[in-house]
């Protein structure tokens, strides 16, 4: 009896001791686009912009070439590469956004590529964050169609991946392809759809309505609705640099951590016209 409550108390202890050595995990959100029509523009920045805002601390990895880096106005010095290559630090590679200490960017085309061909990369590369003085609360990675296979690690660690798409009809039909090859490989991930491009909301519902039918139907996935952005117009910016309502709530349905919340389906009405302007 007292043997057993000693094995006990040592099993306890060293669940402890590896609690302490074992760094906490970064949350992870994973953003694609599945065809090359659907390119990053300011809504995508004003939603990490306003997530920031918000309080919440986030790395942005840029795995297009830099255009992530260029809407916020950022230069490109070193990527990620050069740090899985042991050329820079972690202080070196990551650019902090000027206006908001909780936004950091990291340019990481070839680095995520690379490490979407180690197994167990994308856990290293969220363990390397978790390591980190000021380590973010939430690891965001953008990127294409070129770019899917490489990031499905890490969006199976988030447990979901986020599509965001727009009403043409070779966009639908490459998201469409691409989800169930990922569905394939990852089928407990969840998956959450950000329609861009529309003019309203019933629209945007009817195009999220449409797929989540056919993925049902065909592949047995049930999809959830993230929201959706209309476009952003080359002068739609707001005075106040204060970010819109509805990209705010965009933002904050994106990185709450309830499981529950992220499945409820919301309906967005995002006015181009009320984008947080960046102030950099």
């Amino acid at each position: 009896m007292g043997s057993g409550h000693m094995s006990n108390g040592h099993m306890d202890q060293a669940a402890g001791l590896r609690s302490l050595m074992t760094p906490v995990l970064p949350q992870s959100r994973v953003i694609v686009a599945a065809h090359e029509a659907v390119t990053p523009d300011e809504t995508l920045v004003h939603t990490m912009l306003a997530a920031a805002q918000a309080g919440h601390h986030l790395a942005l990895l840029d795995g297009t070439r830099g255009v992530l880096g260029r809407l916020l106005n950022l230069p490109v010095r070193y990527e990620l590469i050069h740090l899985l290559e042991g050329e820079k630090r972690f202080d070196e590679v990551m650019q902090p956004a000027a206006a908001l200490e909780h936004l950091q960017y990291l340019p990481a085309c070839r680095g995520l590529r690379a490490l979407g061909q180690v197994q167990g990369g994308m856990r290293n590369l969220l363990q390397g964050f978790a390591l980190m003085p000021n380590k973010p609360d939430f690891v965001v990675a953008y990127g294409g169609p070129d770019m899917i296979e490489s990031l499905a690690e890490l969006a199976d660690l988030a447990g979901e991946m986020v599509w965001r798409i727009t009403a043409r009809p070779e966009v639908i039909t490459a998201t469409y392809a691409q989800l169930k090859a990922v569905v394939r490989r990852y089928p407990s991930m969840q998956h959450r759809i950000w329609v861009h491009g529309l003019p309203d909301a019933t629209a945007a519902d009817h195009l999220f309505a449409n797929l989540a039918e056919a993925t049902q139907k065909f592949c047995g996935l049930n999809l959830h609705y993230l929201g959706f952005t209309r476009a952003c117009p080359a002068s739609g910016r707001t005075r106040s640099g204060v970010p819109g309502d509805a990209i705010a709530r965009l933002a904050e349905a994106m990185f709450r951590s309830d499981s529950e919340v992220w499945q409820a389906h919301q309906t967005l009405t995002p006015d181009s016209q009320n984008i947080a302007e960046i102030a950099l």
